[in-house]
C-alpha cells in the first residue's frame, strides 16, 4: 500500500585508513577502522505514510573501533609476520523512559595475535611454517538488561605446516 513500518530506518557512519611502511628488511602496515551504526527497532505492526526519517525510541547504537598492526621481518632466506589487532565494540540500546541513559550497553573488547616464521626451502620445494595465534577477549554489561553474561576468554594456539609446492 506504500505505507512503511515506523522506526525500521538505520544510519551508518564509517571510515578507514591506512599506513604502510617498506624497509629493507622489514614492512609494517597500520590499519584502523571505525564504524557507527544507529538502527531503530519496530515494535508491532505500526505503518505510516510519511518520507520522515527520524529515528525513534526504542533504537540502538553501535560503536566499532578496530585497529591492527602487521609486521612482516626478512631474516636471510626465512621471515616472520606478526600481525595484532585491537578491537572495541560498543552496543547500546535506549528505550524513552531510561533515555539518555541506555537500557542495555554492552562494551566488547578483543586483542588478537597471529604470529608466523616461514623457514627458507628445506629441500627443493619444501618449506616449513611454524606459529602461534590466539585471542584475548573481555565483555562488559552496563546498562539494566543483560544481553549476554560478563565473560573473559582467553584462546592460544600453535601450528605448524609443512609445504610441498607441485608446480600445478
Amino acid at each position: 500500500n506504500g505505507l512503511r513500518v515506523i522506526n525500521t530506518l538505520f544510519d551508518q557512519k564509517n571510515i578507514k585508513t591506512a599506513l604502510g611502511l617498506d624497509f629493507k628488511k622489514w614492512i609494517t602496515n597500520i590499519r584502523y577502522g571505525y564504524l557507527e551504526n544507529n538502527f531503530g527497532i519496530a515494535e508491532g505492526a505500526d505503518y505510516t505514510a510519511s518520507n520522515r526519517r527520524l529515528l525513534l525510541f526504542p533504537y540502538q547504537n553501535i560503536k566499532n573501533h578496530s585497529l591492527s598492526v602487521e609486521n612482516i621481518i626478512f631474516t636471510g632466506k626465512s621471515r616472520v609476520n606478526a600481525t595484532f589487532g585491537l578491537s572495541q565494540n560498543n552496543r547500546k540500546e535506549y528505550e524513552e523512559d531510561a533515555f539518555p541513559t541506555p537500557s542495555l550497553g554492552l562494551k566488547l573488547n578483543t586483542l588478537t595475535y597471529n604470529l608466523k616464521w616461514f623457514s627458507k626451502e628445506i629441500k627443493e620445494k619444501i618449506n616449513l611454517i611454524v606459529g602461534t595465534q590466539g585471542m584475548l577477549q573481555e565483555n562488559k554489561n552496563y546498562g539494566e538488561e543483560i544481553l549476554i553474561p560478563d565473560a573473559q576468554t582467553i584462546d592460544i594456539g600453535v601450528f605448524s605446516l609443512l609445504n610441498y609446492d607441485l608446480k600445478r
